[in-house]
């Protein structure tokens, strides 16, 4: 059986100072360590102009920068 991970980078109000930086560190290491405990692939939404899910406008941005943290992991 495979495993992949999906995600959706929300942030619901009240916004936190440093927010959206915090929220990338933050999805980039649980991608990372989906790939450490044997997660097959990994999935990022886009989305715009949603205030509390549309932190992701341009997902492939992201996934180029994990895709030099990673060796196996699918991405998509």
């Amino acid at each position: 059986m495979k495993f992949g991970y999906f995600s959706q980078l929300q942030m619901p109000k009240p916004w936190r100072e440093n927010g959206e930086v915090l929220l990338y560190k933050e999805a980039m290491a649980q991608a990372v360590h989906a790939e450490s405990v044997g997660f097959d692939c990994y999935w990022q939404t886009e989305h715009h102009f949603y205030p509390e899910i549309g932190h992701s406008s341009a997902p492939e941005l992201f996934l180029a920068a994990l895709a030099q943290r990673t060796s196996t992991i699918r991405l998509g």
